[in-house]
């Protein structure tokens, strides 16, 4: 039952993602089925971020006040902002993706090129991203203060298939936004969560890890029944009242009805399902 629940999942989450693979299995030259094969795909953090300034004297001109002429000197004011990310982990076959990279800026009176980075990732390290912004000045005027609102990394290898998102300066957190529509969204993140409630090891668990993983997957196929259905109320409801609420004791939850007790695991659960059910709200 788990293994038919578990390739439902997997297609409704990898399809949407564009990475589905299958095998046949074949037994005595005689086809007898298909299996799932399950990507690993490439974690993406942003770890910090730098912002900075610096002003230079230019040049010099000749203006005309009232018939008299003066020299005014001309500052050039240069701004920065670093975004440092770093990728890790996920099977051969993800990589080369490209990641763009992109920042909110509040940088009053200065040109900002802000916009997109587009970088070719082709293997796990580590990363810095720059954008800039320059001024001119007549006389060494104190310019505002550049602020870095937040910074956004779309990860994707033919279609779409991570996010990092990150607030300043309280920290990383996935970004629920729409890059499809928010019921691509919302299946993807399910269909996430599902999975990593699958290869939860057992101790994660308060008890009977094996019945507390096949009444998860249950109930996530029911959130992929709602969703299908366009009933995405009722998929929020399940999510947040049947399933999150089983594993949110460290989070903001009652630690007393939890099944999924391991801290890391529900935080990382909690996460993708607030993700999903964000998207699912912009639909209701």
């Amino acid at each position: 039952m788990r293994k038919k629940l578990l390739a439902m999942i997997c297609m409704s989450l990898f399809l949407v993602a564009g990475f589905s693979a299958f095998a046949q299995i074949t037994i005595n030259e005689t086809h007898v089925g298909e299996e799932v094969f399950i990507p690993q795909f490439p974690g993406i953090s942003i770890t910090g971020a730098d912002v900075s300034s610096v002003s230079r004297y230019d040049h010099t001109i000749v203006v005309d006040v009232d018939g008299t002429s003066i020299e005014q000197d001309v500052y050039v004011h240069k701004a920065s902002v670093s975004i440092k990310w770093s990728v890790s982990g996920g099977r051969e076959s993800m990589y080369p993706f490209t990641a763009e990279v992109s920042a909110l800026v509040k940088a009053v009176q200065y040109g900002w090129e802000g916009g997109t980075r587009e970088v070719m990732v082709t293997e796990p390290r580590s990363f810095t991203t720059c954008f800039s912004g320059e001024a001119s000045t007549i006389g060494k005027t104190k310019l505002p203060p550049v602020e870095l609102m937040c910074a956004q990394i779309t990860s994707r290898n033919s279609m779409l298939f991570g996010f990092a998102f990150h607030f300043w300066p309280i920290g990383e957190r996935p970004f629920a936004g729409t890059v499809y529509t928010e019921e691509d969204n919302g299946t993807w993140y399910t269909g996430r969560a599902a999975y990593e409630t699958y290869v939860l090891p057992d101790d994660a668990f308060d008890k009977n890890p094996e019945q507390r993983k096949d009444a998860l997957l249950l109930k996530y196929f029911e959130v992929f029944e709602k969703i299908n259905d366009e009933e995405y109320q009722g998929a929020i409801n399940k999510l947040e009242k049947d399933i999150r609420a089983k594993m949110d004791g460290s989070v903001d939850g009652n630690p007393k009805n939890d099944w999924v007790t391991d801290t890391d695991a529900q935080e990382r659960l909690c996460t993708l399902i607030d993700a999903a059910t964000g998207n699912l709200r912009e639909i209701t």
